[in-house]
Order: C-alpha cells, then structure tokens, then sequence
C-alpha cells in the first residue's frame, strides 16, 4: 500500500495514523475533513 486516507479529523483518525506509524507504515497518510480547524492529529 502506498497511501492510506483517514476520513474526519478526530481523535479516531488521529490514533489510526499514530497506530499505522507504530507498525511500520512508511507510506502517505491523508486525511480529509469538512472541519476548518486545524485537525485533531
């Protein structure tokens, strides 16, 4: 896989990424939200 998309920017999305990166995940890690905010990550 080179790129994963984490949809919303909440504390789900933030501990998949953190997850990913823990097990090795090198590749790209996007996350798409509607929220103007900078992202819970």
């Amino acid at each position: 896989m080179d790129k994963i998309i984490l949809v919303g920017g909440g504390q789900a999305s933030a501990w998949a990424a953190y997850t990913l990166r823990a097990n090795g995940y090198e590749g790209r890690i996007s996350v798409v939200s509607n929220v103007r905010k900078t992202p819970f990550i």
